[in-house]
């Protein structure tokens, strides 16, 4: 990813730190004069006390019938599960207490939300499971020395992977877990202590799970497929060990895989593998790096994310006519949500949107025609992008040549008289990426 440092005059929403790859494409330098402050009536001043009131959310998924949101989010001060009707109204809580709770995930029938949470911040997670219609949770791993995460379900829900790490070990395992009877048992034998396995997806007939195995440093991986009767485990994707090469999603068929690889280029590109011919078709190759998503219900396209120049877009691929359409959605950082993102019927998506007049909320985007619809609000009403002042991106050069990109947030309703302060916002890098 593009090393991006922010220039801000606002508060903005800033997002996490991100792998960093190679340096981007050349850009032209932006010319000082050409920035400009928008005249906006309906600008004013934020409240310091609105800004606290804003609230995240670290999560999302929907039910299989799309009925039901179901969000991490900290409403009363804790990141805990909420459930919401995705035709409105207010949110429910779904779970309670005083750890944080992440990455819910339906179970096939949608009757119950599977989760993961450590104690105190101790990041020794245990993978829970809660009923949707309301009831206490109930810890399927309860292993205090150990954490477990990424749970993934068969279709049939009769089994659970997770990737599974003892505290005192480094490497990563996959475990199966009967969400009935918490029996349990290792799927891989992982003994170099430099590799990670995690769960994907399983097969539509359930007798294999995709999964990916990657060294801690991001340097190389590669996808498999694992017998789960036997734990039988074959390499997938092609290329050796110096490429990342990991899975996202496997088609209904079980033909093609959805790939991110660096194979062909510096930057990750996503793609669709053949798994018969080991044939790779890229979807849409370019300077900047892109990540496989998952396939509509249909199978008919790929849902991809481009992140270019401190922005992230999303993508739908036509595997029929090889063609790309971005989703419709304001410039930010926009990000797919749940390992399926799709409504039931493909006509949406769900996804994250945030830019720097936009705090994070969940929303379902079109995928053709209409209009996306909002599922949270997390800010107070004075944070509004209709008052707030978009964000650019700007390009300048670093002291040895290197042109480096820049998230600028101008305010509204300035004059060009050089008496307005500026707040500039470095990191220090270069394994971060700032974004809009």
């Amino acid at each position: 990813m593009r090393e991006v440092i922010s220039l801000t005059l606002v508060a903005g929403m800033w997002a996490g730190a991100a792998v960093a790859a190679v340096p981007g494409p050349d850009r032209p330098l932006t010319d000082p004069k050409s920035v400009s402050s928008a005249v906006n009536p309906a600008a004013r001043p934020v409240e310091i006390t609105d800004l606290f009131k804003t609230l995240a959310g670290a999560g999302a998924t929907l039910s299989p019938d799309g009925k039901t949101l179901v969000v991490s989010a900290n409403y009363t001060g804790r990141f805990n599960l909420w459930k919401l009707s995705t035709l409105g109204g207010e949110p429910a809580q779904l779970a309670t207490g005083e750890n944080r709770q992440y990455q819910p995930t339906f179970t096939p029938d949608g009757r119950f939300v599977a989760y993961t949470s450590d104690v105190g911040g101790n990041e020794k997670y245990d993978v829970y499971l809660v009923p949707l219609a309301g009831g206490e949770p109930v810890n399927l791993t309860n292993t205090p020395d150990v954490t477990e995460q990424n749970p993934v379900f068969s279709p049939d829900g009769g089994l659970m992977a997770v990737s599974r790490k003892p505290i005192a070990d480094s490497q990563t395992n996959i475990w199966l877990i009967d969400p009935r009877t918490k029996a349990a048992r290792a799927l891989t034998n992982e003994v170099d202590p430099t590799q990670q396995w995690s769960p994907v997806t399983f097969t539509a007939d359930g007798r294999f799970l995709i999964a990916n195995r990657g060294d801690v440093n991001r340097v190389g991986a590669a996808g498999w497929r694992i017998e789960i009767a036997t734990g039988k485990a074959e390499k997938i994707t092609p290329g050796d060990d110096r490429h990342l090469t990991t899975i996202s999603d496997l088609s209904k068929d079980g033909r093609i895989a959805a790939i991110s690889s660096n194979q062909t280029s510096a930057q990750e590109q996503a793609g669709l593998l053949e798994l018969s011919t080991g044939k790779i078709t890229w979807l849409a190759p370019s300077p900047w790096e892109q990540g496989a998503e998952a396939f509509s219900p249909d199978g008919k396209s790929l849902l991809y994310a481009v992140n270019a120049d401190g922005r992230t877009t999303l993508s739908l691929y036509d595997l029929a006519t090889g063609k790309s359409r971005p989703l419709s959605f304001p410039p930010g950082l926009d990000t797919a949500q749940g390992g399926r993102p799709f409504t039931p019927d493909g006509k949406g998506v769900l996804i994250s949107h945030q830019a720097a007049n936009s705090p994070l909320d969940y929303w379902i985007a079109p995928t053709g025609a209409g209009e996306a619809k909002r599922l949270t609000r997390f800010a107070a009403d004075s944070l509004d992008s209709r008052s707030l002042p978009a964000s650019s991106i700007v390009h300048y050069a670093s002291f040895d040549g290197t042109v480096i990109s820049a998230v600028l947030v101008m305010p509204d309703n300035l004059k060009r008289d050089g008496k307005t302060p500026a707040i500039v916002l470095a990191h220090g890098g270069p394994t971060g990426q700032t974004l809009d």
